[in-house]
């Protein structure tokens, strides 16, 4: 029973320092390039002008060099031509009073569950399960920046901008949950910790630094109980947080 009781809080310890890495505070999860404008490949929209195709470099934090892509019959950067995009912290008659950028590309995720709702089954009351886990998340990602110029008191435009992220598609990797006789329908007097394959669909959103996921999944019990246990390939759903691979 001891071992149990300490097998259990060093999971709970080793979530919660997961967590902590997936808010803002924690360095390496907001220094990642996805997070920030970097040099690619966006659909822009600058100001009232039609939408285009532009590999943007960055040159300075409010100057960028923009090359057409030609997207048809494949796509070709026009290295020849270019045009200078400056979006300036502040200006007193802005060229573009708002931009937009957007882009989509792969996203390759180490995907932790922080939180695992159960619904009721079995005679036993619905769960909410905090237990170790981590996953290989792969699916598709839409990052859109959008930047605005609003007035200030001292008749200047202040640049603000605010970065959304969009990523779904399928996880799949290990984790532990707890045996017990409760979760056998009595018919185990065994109390562990097993291991489980757990695998399904994720949804994560990203506003600037912040994200967050929700998952949809189930696990396998990797031993012979899983003739047993109660929660056998039953769906749940999760609360998730995600450090970046790519």
């Amino acid at each position: 029973m001891r071992k149990q009781l300490r097998s259990r809080n060093v999971s709970k310890w080793l979530l919660w320092a997961v967590f902590g890495c997936g808010l803002p505070a924690c360095t390496s999860f907001r220094e990642s390039p996805k997070y920030h404008f970097v040099d690619g490949t966006y659909t822009a929209k600058l100001g009232n002008e039609p939408k285009q195709r532009l590999f943007v470099i960055t040159q300075a934090d409010s100057t960028f060099r923009a090359y057409p892509v030609q997207r048809r019959p494949k796509q070709v950067i026009d290295s020849n031509t270019f045009q200078t995009i400056r979006l300036p912290l502040e200006a007193r008659l802005p060229k573009y009073t708002q931009a937009s950028f957007s882009k989509s590309s792969l996203d390759v995720d180490v995907l932790t569950t922080l939180v695992k709702f159960r619904p009721a089954r079995s005679g036993v009351p619905t769960q909410l399960n905090t237990t170790l886990n981590a996953s290989v998340f792969l699916g598709q990602r839409y990052d859109y920046f959008r930047i605005k110029y609003m007035p200030t008191p001292l008749g200047m435009h202040q640049r603000k901008g605010v970065h959304y992220g969009l990523s779904y598609g399928l996880f799949s990797g290990f984790g532990n949950a707890g045996i017990t006789p409760t979760t056998t329908a009595g018919k185990t007097q065994l109390e562990y910790e097993g291991i489980v394959w757990q695998s399904g669909i994720a949804v994560i959103v990203g506003v600037n630094n912040f994200t967050f996921g929700l998952t949809l999944g189930s696990d396998y019990l990797l031993n012979a109980d899983r003739r047993i246990w109660i929660y056998q390939q039953k769906p749940w759903l999760g609360v998730a947080v995600g450090l970046n691979l790519n």
